[in-house]
């Protein structure tokens, strides 16, 4: 969680360009859903119904982050590939 955490915030420190904005944005949100679901699962002893909802979650919030990544990396490889 701290390491996704740092992701997040160093990502968050990076500049854009505008082209990618949205991509990059898509990004962050993904990586903080899939946050909120490591720290939800990490209640599995004091409040298992959040632990549970973390777990539904998790595996479709992976998959969207995965998703998500590849379409920011096709972005970034055509504008290098262009230069």
């Amino acid at each position: 969680i701290k390491q996704t955490n740092n992701i997040i915030t160093e990502m968050i420190k990076m500049d854009v360009p505008g082209s990618m904005v949205i991509l990059h944005l898509d990004v962050l949100n993904k990586l903080q859903k899939l946050s909120e679901n490591m720290r939800d699962i990490k209640l599995y002893n004091t409040d298992a119904i959040v632990a549970m909802s973390g777990v539904s979650q998790y595996d479709a919030n992976a998959t969207s982050l995965e998703l998500s990544i590849n379409s920011l990396a096709i972005a970034i490889n055509e504008i290098l590939t262009k230069n």
